[in-house]
């Protein structure tokens, strides 16, 4: 054997196997204009910014719980809540469930670019069974020619090599690998240096803080004075005996002439802080997690209330939610399919739904619904649909306020000319509603001030339950559902009442009905009731969950924290009570009237 031979021996150590239409490519990674090897210095894992970074996205990726949807009948989506790749994903084996199986699959899908689960199959071939592979031991594997994209993944468990069959493994790739296009690539592998750097800025600050780098004193005799070895260090040892430990701060006395002089970094010329912010800026960017939210100290030195808040629901939009996206598709086209064969009437997704960081959106919503319904351009049922309430079948109708009529331009009238006493009728109708929606608001004042004195009860109790340190049961909701049904009965009641008799005077004031309209408005009005007692409470409860966490997080004393209370019970008070208000007692009103005008067909 030459050593030509030997060479090209060595060479194929070195470098992956080659792939069709690419070049032999060293896994020597080398940064551009630098012969260091940084890649093989650094370990993502044991970096403290990359932790803090992937950390927050393992806590966070798992609040949005995997669901499964089908394309039903007419054509719209379906939740499916019981499945069997539902039932897998949440308990993957009898060892640990399907929050920690995620969290494992993010820090290698953050860190190396790839996650990996394995199939555990019965003797039937049916999947039972999902365990996490770290990235580290396991390679996808193809001939050499090319004529397979992958035929097996080589699982390397460290006593033995095993080769698993491509379909036993779900492989997540975040993105594609332009050095090896069987795999993804992580962002990191742009940023060796500024990991690299942060470890030996930690490094060397560990060094001088433990032993200064260098001695601490310089001892020297006097000018003209030759000291031998063995008075030096006799000196030394004598030094160190009588002024260092407990003897620390002793005075000193020289026999004869003496330099002491300190030698040395002071603290100040210690500080790196600078230094490192650079790193902490750079990964978190490439990473996608703002430094703020990781809790990095180049996000925090401008930190506010309102940034912190809105960093972290950029994290969730621009980073969790398309990784969401991709794990997802990833686990219907390599999972799903050992249960279903139409992929394309299936659909796995996040519920974000469950997502606080996201909460305040939902809350948007609802309120953008509410609007589009009050204003009556948009059904109840279907309004009830959109926000994931009960749907209530009997709720097919818009909600429009009698006391507004249609005015066109120029007096011009776009409907059929009426005659004479079809005028008047009009007249008349809309008269007696001005007159009954006039009467109707008296109700609206009367429900928010029972509101307010709810919400104004509240807060002593809250008070009191978060100074003896009952951050789980702070607020009571089964009490304030209890307190919302008691005020609202009686009011809501009363008013639905009255709606149905005005709208059976309008339409004929002689005829006699039964009490099926009653009965039904009644009926509507419990289930609505509950409904909305149920929202009452839960809604009180995350505007407090809210607040407080960012009281919590700046470790705020008590005096804040209940000023934090007190301003939410405030908010409560003075917008949630009347906006509760108008939107019950107009809902109340008009069933009652659409139930009135169905006794008359």
């Amino acid at each position: 054997m030459n050593i030509l031979d030997r060479f090209r021996i060595a060479l194929k150590s070195f470098v992956q196997p080659r792939l069709p239409g690419q070049e032999l490519v060293p896994l020597n990674i080398r940064m551009p204009r630098s012969t260091f090897n940084y890649a093989s210095e650094v370990d993502g894992r044991q970096s403290a910014i990359v932790m803090a970074c992937v950390s927050w996205a393992q806590r966070t990726y798992p609040e949005a719980p995997i669901i499964l949807n089908r394309i039903a009948k007419g054509g719209e989506w379906e939740k499916v809540v019981q499945h069997p790749v539902i039932d897998l994903l949440n308990t993957p084996n009898p060892y640990y469930d399907g929050l920690l199986l995620q969290m494992g699959l993010i820090a290698d899908w953050m860190i190396d670019g790839n996650g990996y689960y394995r199939k555990i199959r019965s003797n039937a071939g049916r999947v039972v069974q999902l365990w996490w592979i770290p990235s580290t031991m396991i390679e996808p594997m193809w001939p050499m020619d090319g004529s397979v994209y992958i035929s097996h993944y080589r699982y390397m468990s460290g006593t033995a090599n095993e080769n698993i069959p491509e379909q036993d493994i779900v492989h997540f790739r975040n993105g594609i690998d332009d050095r090896n296009i069987r795999k993804g690539c992580s962002p990191l592998k742009s940023l060796f240096r500024e990991i690299f750097t942060d470890d030996e800025a930690a490094n060397m600050t560990s060094s001088l803080l433990r032993n200064l780098g260098v001695p601490g004193l310089v001892i020297s005799p006097g000018k003209g004075i030759v000291a031998s070895k063995e008075d030096a260090d006799a000196t030394k040892k004598w030094f160190e005996e009588s002024f260092t430990g407990d003897k620390r701060g002793k005075p000193l006395v020289m026999a004869g002439e003496t330099v002491v002089s300190a030698f040395g970094f002071s603290p100040q010329q210690m500080d790196l802080r600078a230094l490192r912010q650079i790193p902490e800026e750079r990964i978190s960017g490439v990473l996608g997690i703002p430094a703020i939210v990781a809790g990095l100290g180049a996000g925090l030195a401008r930190s506010t209330f309102s940034n912190f808040k809105e960093a972290r629901e950029a994290a969730y939009e621009s980073t969790i939610i398309p990784t969401q996206r991709l794990i997802n598709s990833t686990l219907k086209r390599q999972l799903l399919i050992d249960f279903e064969d139409d992929l394309s009437i299936w659909d796995l997704t996040c519920d974000l739904s469950e997502v606080r960081i996201l909460q305040e959106d939902e809350n948007n919503k609802v309120t953008r619904v509410n609007q589009m319904v009050t204003g009556g351009y948009l059904m109840v049922d279907d309004a009830q649909r959109m926000t994931g309430a009960p749907v209530d079948d009997s709720a097919h109708y818009y909600l429009r306020a009698f006391n507004i009529m249609p005015a066109y331009p120029e007096g011009k009238s776009l409907l059929p000319a009426k005659k004479e006493t079809e005028d008047v009728a009009e007249m008349r109708k809309a008269l007696w509603w001005g007159n009954y929606s006039r009467h109707a608001a008296t109700y609206e004042i009367r429900f928010a001030d029972k509101l307010k004195s709810i919400f104004k009860g509240q807060q002593p109790e809250i008070i009191e339950n978060l100074k003896y340190g009952k951050k789980e049961n702070l607020f009571n909701q089964d009490k304030s559902r209890q307190e919302y049904t008691e005020a609202a009965t009686p009011i809501l009641s009363s008013l639905i009442t009255e709606a149905i008799t005005n709208a059976r005077r309008l339409m004929d004031g002689k005829k006699q009905f039964g009490p099926e309209a009653d009965q039904r408005s009644l009926a509507w009005l419990k289930t609505h009731i509950e409904w909305a007692a149920l929202e009452f409470g839960e809604e009180t409860a995350k505007l407090l969950s809210a607040k407080l966490a960012e009281g919590f997080a700046l470790g705020e004393s008590m005096d804040m924290l209940a000023g934090r209370v007190k301003d939410v019970i405030n908010f409560c008070s003075d917008v949630r009570s009347l906006r509760i208000a108008r939107t019950e007692t107009i809902q109340a009103s008009a069933q009652g009237a659409i139930e009135g005008f169905k006794d008359m067909g």
